[in-house]
Protein backbone atom coordinates (compact mmCIF):
# COMPACT_ATOMS: atom_id res chain seq x y z
CA UNK A 1 0.00 0.00 0.00
CA UNK A 2 3.00 2.35 0.59
CA UNK A 3 3.55 2.49 -3.01
CA UNK A 4 -0.40 3.32 -3.74
CA UNK A 5 -0.19 6.70 -6.07
CA UNK A 6 -4.32 7.08 -6.36
CA UNK A 7 -7.58 5.87 -4.87
CA UNK A 8 -11.35 5.57 -5.75
CA UNK A 9 -14.22 5.59 -2.87
CA UNK A 10 -17.41 6.59 -3.00
CA UNK A 11 -17.49 8.64 0.55
CA UNK A 12 -15.09 10.51 2.39
CA UNK A 13 -15.13 9.25 6.75
CA UNK A 14 -17.23 6.38 7.41
CA UNK A 15 -20.26 6.69 5.51
CA UNK A 16 -21.49 9.07 2.88
CA UNK A 17 -22.61 12.57 3.97
CA UNK A 18 -21.13 12.35 7.27
CA UNK A 19 -20.73 15.88 8.64
CA UNK A 20 -22.14 15.33 11.99
CA UNK A 21 -20.24 17.99 13.83
CA UNK A 22 -18.05 14.67 15.29
CA UNK A 23 -14.91 15.32 12.98
CA UNK A 24 -13.43 12.24 13.39
CA UNK A 25 -15.74 10.26 12.05
CA UNK A 26 -15.20 12.45 8.81
CA UNK A 27 -12.27 12.22 8.16
CA UNK A 28 -10.22 10.76 5.08
CA UNK A 29 -8.00 8.49 6.69
CA UNK A 30 -10.50 6.28 8.31
CA UNK A 31 -10.34 3.98 5.10
CA UNK A 32 -6.83 2.83 6.29
CA UNK A 33 -7.20 2.32 9.74
CA UNK A 34 -5.45 3.75 12.85
CA UNK A 35 -2.16 4.04 14.02
CA UNK A 36 -2.01 3.55 18.04
CA UNK A 37 1.17 5.48 18.44
CA UNK A 38 1.91 9.70 16.82
CA UNK A 39 5.69 8.32 16.93
CA UNK A 40 5.43 6.55 13.77
CA UNK A 41 6.74 8.12 10.65
CA UNK A 42 4.19 6.81 8.25
CA UNK A 43 1.08 8.34 10.54
CA UNK A 44 -0.80 11.25 9.64
CA UNK A 45 -2.44 13.48 12.38
CA UNK A 46 -6.20 14.16 11.87
CA UNK A 47 -8.17 15.68 14.68
CA UNK A 48 -5.99 13.97 17.24
CA UNK A 49 -6.34 10.19 15.35
CA UNK A 50 -3.13 9.02 13.96
CA UNK A 51 -4.22 7.14 10.31
CA UNK A 52 -2.05 5.81 8.16
CA UNK A 53 -1.97 7.27 4.74
CA UNK A 54 0.37 6.30 2.06
CA UNK A 55 2.85 9.08 1.68
CA UNK A 56 2.85 8.27 -2.00
CA UNK A 57 -0.84 8.75 -2.35
CA UNK A 58 -1.08 11.64 -4.71
CA UNK A 59 -4.58 11.51 -6.35
CA UNK A 60 -8.09 10.77 -4.62
CA UNK A 61 -11.47 10.36 -6.62
CA UNK A 62 -14.65 10.52 -4.99
CA UNK A 63 -17.99 9.18 -6.96
CA UNK A 64 -20.79 9.36 -4.22
CA UNK A 65 -19.76 11.64 -1.31
CA UNK A 66 -22.56 14.83 -0.54
CA UNK A 67 -20.97 16.12 1.99
CA UNK A 68 -17.28 16.99 2.89
CA UNK A 69 -15.87 18.58 5.78
CA UNK A 70 -13.16 21.24 6.20
CA UNK A 71 -10.83 19.21 7.69
CA UNK A 72 -11.44 15.62 6.16
CA UNK A 73 -8.23 16.34 4.90
CA UNK A 74 -6.15 17.70 6.96
CA UNK A 75 -2.68 17.55 6.86
CA UNK A 76 -2.86 15.91 3.83
CA UNK A 77 -0.12 18.42 1.80
CA UNK A 78 1.29 15.29 -0.26
CA UNK A 79 -2.27 15.18 -2.48
CA UNK A 80 -1.62 16.81 -5.85
CA UNK A 81 -5.33 16.16 -6.91
CA UNK A 82 -8.91 15.39 -5.23
CA UNK A 83 -11.74 14.76 -7.81
CA UNK A 84 -15.58 15.31 -6.37
CA UNK A 85 -18.70 14.20 -7.89
CA UNK A 86 -20.45 16.66 -11.04
CA UNK A 87 -23.68 16.65 -8.89
CA UNK A 88 -24.45 18.73 -6.07
CA UNK A 89 -21.66 18.26 -3.01
CA UNK A 90 -21.57 20.62 0.22
CA UNK A 91 -18.14 21.72 0.30
CA UNK A 92 -16.51 22.70 3.18
CA UNK A 93 -12.96 22.33 2.66
CA UNK A 94 -10.55 24.51 3.91
CA UNK A 95 -8.03 25.83 1.15
CA UNK A 96 -5.34 26.00 3.63
CA UNK A 97 -5.01 22.47 3.98
CA UNK A 98 -3.42 22.17 0.39
CA UNK A 99 -1.12 25.63 0.45
CA UNK A 100 1.67 23.20 1.09
CA UNK A 101 1.41 21.01 -1.57
CA UNK A 102 0.47 23.69 -3.98
CA UNK A 103 3.61 25.36 -2.78
CA UNK A 104 5.43 21.88 -3.39
CA UNK A 105 3.90 21.63 -7.13
CA UNK A 106 5.17 25.28 -7.79
CA UNK A 107 8.30 24.81 -6.17
CA UNK A 108 9.06 21.05 -8.14
CA UNK A 109 7.77 22.99 -11.43
CA UNK A 110 10.06 26.10 -10.95
CA UNK A 111 13.25 23.83 -10.22
CA UNK A 112 12.42 21.56 -13.11
CA UNK A 113 11.92 24.16 -15.50
CA UNK A 114 15.68 26.01 -14.27
CA UNK A 115 17.38 23.04 -14.26
CA UNK A 116 16.21 22.23 -17.84
CA UNK A 117 19.93 22.39 -19.32
CA UNK A 118 17.68 22.30 -22.93
CA UNK A 119 16.27 25.49 -22.35
CA UNK A 120 18.66 27.38 -19.77
CA UNK A 121 22.04 28.08 -19.97
CA UNK A 122 24.18 26.13 -17.40
CA UNK A 123 26.62 27.56 -14.90
CA UNK A 124 29.83 26.77 -17.79
CA UNK A 125 27.50 27.61 -20.28
CA UNK A 126 26.97 31.04 -18.57
CA UNK A 127 31.07 31.10 -18.01
CA UNK A 128 31.26 30.51 -21.72
CA UNK A 129 29.77 33.62 -22.72
CA UNK A 130 30.89 35.91 -19.70
CA UNK A 131 34.30 34.88 -20.30
CA UNK A 132 34.47 33.12 -24.01
CA UNK A 133 38.79 32.92 -24.19
CA UNK A 134 42.17 33.30 -22.30
CA UNK A 135 44.92 34.34 -24.33
CA UNK A 136 48.32 32.94 -23.22
CA UNK A 137 51.77 34.82 -24.05
CA UNK A 138 54.77 32.44 -24.12
CA UNK A 139 58.17 32.53 -25.29
CA UNK A 140 59.36 30.45 -27.75
CA UNK A 141 62.15 27.65 -26.56
CA UNK A 142 63.71 26.88 -30.16
CA UNK A 143 62.44 23.24 -29.82
CA UNK A 144 60.88 21.36 -32.76
CA UNK A 145 57.92 21.70 -30.38
CA UNK A 146 56.43 23.72 -27.20
CA UNK A 147 53.22 23.00 -25.18
CA UNK A 148 50.76 25.23 -24.33
CA UNK A 149 48.53 24.37 -21.18
CA UNK A 150 45.09 25.79 -21.02
CA UNK A 151 42.43 25.56 -17.69
CA UNK A 152 40.12 24.02 -20.11
CA UNK A 153 39.75 22.31 -23.17
CA UNK A 154 39.86 24.60 -26.28
CA UNK A 155 37.76 24.46 -29.19
CA UNK A 156 39.88 26.77 -31.13
CA UNK A 157 43.13 27.97 -30.89
CA UNK A 158 44.86 30.84 -32.21
CA UNK A 159 48.66 31.24 -32.36
CA UNK A 160 50.36 34.22 -33.63
CA UNK A 161 53.66 35.92 -32.85
CA UNK A 162 53.77 39.62 -31.19
CA UNK A 163 54.58 42.18 -33.60
CA UNK A 164 54.79 40.19 -36.50
CA UNK A 165 52.96 39.74 -39.65
CA UNK A 166 50.90 36.45 -39.43
CA UNK A 167 52.69 35.69 -42.77
CA UNK A 168 56.02 36.95 -44.08
CA UNK A 169 58.22 36.09 -47.39
CA UNK A 170 61.93 35.09 -47.11
CA UNK A 171 64.65 37.26 -48.94
CA UNK A 172 65.07 34.85 -51.11
CA UNK A 173 61.23 34.94 -52.41
CA UNK A 174 60.93 31.35 -52.13
CA UNK A 175 59.43 30.41 -48.42
CA UNK A 176 56.41 31.45 -46.62
CA UNK A 177 57.05 31.95 -43.06
CA UNK A 178 54.02 31.44 -40.96
CA UNK A 179 53.72 33.07 -38.05
CA UNK A 180 49.90 32.86 -37.34
CA UNK A 181 48.09 29.99 -36.97
CA UNK A 182 44.24 28.60 -36.48
CA UNK A 183 43.99 25.12 -34.51
CA UNK A 184 40.56 23.08 -33.83
CA UNK A 185 40.79 20.35 -31.67
CA UNK A 186 39.40 18.31 -34.92
CA UNK A 187 41.43 19.99 -37.98
CA UNK A 188 43.25 23.22 -38.27
CA UNK A 189 45.61 24.90 -40.47
CA UNK A 190 48.70 22.85 -39.52
CA UNK A 191 51.38 23.91 -37.16
CA UNK A 192 49.34 23.73 -34.06
CA UNK A 193 47.14 21.04 -32.62
CA UNK A 194 44.55 20.60 -29.54
CA UNK A 195 44.96 18.04 -27.66
CA UNK A 196 42.79 18.13 -24.33
CA UNK A 197 43.57 21.31 -22.19
CA UNK A 198 47.06 21.62 -24.48
CA UNK A 199 47.70 23.15 -27.84
CA UNK A 200 51.17 22.20 -29.28
CA UNK A 201 52.83 24.69 -31.48
CA UNK A 202 55.63 23.68 -34.14
CA UNK A 203 58.68 25.35 -34.92
CA UNK A 204 60.34 24.20 -38.42
CA UNK A 205 63.77 23.36 -38.87
CA UNK A 206 63.91 23.28 -42.27
CA UNK A 207 60.82 24.17 -45.24
CA UNK A 208 58.48 22.18 -46.20
CA UNK A 209 56.56 22.68 -49.67
CA UNK A 210 57.84 26.13 -49.55
CA UNK A 211 56.24 26.81 -46.34
CA UNK A 212 58.30 27.53 -42.77
CA UNK A 213 56.35 27.07 -39.40
CA UNK A 214 57.88 29.78 -37.25
CA UNK A 215 55.92 29.09 -33.92
CA UNK A 216 58.24 28.80 -31.52
CA UNK A 217 61.14 30.66 -32.48
CA UNK A 218 64.44 31.08 -29.63
CA UNK A 219 63.32 33.43 -27.41
CA UNK A 220 60.75 34.63 -29.86
CA UNK A 221 57.11 36.17 -28.57
CA UNK A 222 53.95 34.76 -29.03
CA UNK A 223 50.35 34.97 -28.19
CA UNK A 224 47.61 32.07 -27.76
CA UNK A 225 44.45 32.46 -27.70
CA UNK A 226 42.27 29.39 -26.42
CA UNK A 227 38.19 29.68 -26.48
CA UNK A 228 36.03 28.01 -24.44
Amino acid sequence: MGRIRSITLPFVGICVGENSGARDRDMFGHIFGYYASSSISESTSQNGNQFYIPKSLRTVTITKETSIDSCAFQNCSFLTEINIPDTRVDLDIDIRMFKRAINNIIDNAIKNHVQNTTIHCTSTDKSKIENPYVMISYTGTGEETNVITFAFNPKLAIVFAKDSPPVEINSSGNTIVNQAIVAKSQGGTGGATINGYNVTVTQSTSAINGVFLNLNKYNGQYCVIGFK
